[in-house]
């Protein structure tokens, strides 16, 4: 047998519980606006589960990673250890990810791939990741990003300009 869609689970259960909010209005004399309260309540938290749930499933391909501090050395061998760990900083506290979670980024991941798995729909309004790592760069090399932004530039990219500025 089938398993329901989550949509369609939904609707039904949107649908069970306005109908028991009308028995509730009909026989327990309770107000009309604590069933809309309530429903809103309940869709408003299926929905953000949701989208909970397909945000953590498109991050997990970046923090099921080891360390990738390896790559970065590679790619920049020239550069310290401590001025890759303050760019990630920079990137990490922009996108509101924990410090631990900086090393799971490599050079060659794009920064549009990680907007995209942050925010999985688009119709969602950002925290202006996107802004605040313009600022933190800005602030820290005092390079300015719109001159060089591409949809598809990778951390690796930014990094070099970096080392430029």
């Amino acid at each position: 047998m089938r398993a329901f869609e989550p949509g369609l689970l939904l609707l039904f259960s949107a649908i069970g519980l306005l109908a028991g909010g009308l028995v509730a209005v009909r026989y327990l004399s309770i107000h009309p606006a604590w069933i809309l309260l309530a429903l809103s309540v309940f869709l408003g938290t299926v929905a953000s589960v949701t989208v909970q749930r397909k945000r953590r499933q498109a991050l997990r391909r970046f923090w099921e990673r080891a360390c990738t501090g390896i790559q970065w050395r590679r790619r920049f061998p020239d550069s310290t250890a401590s001025q890759i760990r303050e760019f990630l900083d920079i990137f990490a506290d922009a996108f509101a990810f924990r410090q631990r979670r900086r090393s799971c980024f490599s050079p060659d991941d794009k920064v549009m791939d990680v907007y995209r798995a942050v925010y999985p729909d688009r119709f969602m309004a950002d925290g202006l990741e996107l802004e605040s790592l313009a600022v933190g760069l800005r602030q820290k090399y005092g390079m300015d990003l719109t001159r060089f932004w591409r949809d598809d530039i990778t951390l690796g990219e930014l990094f070099t300009y970096t080392r430029v500025a």
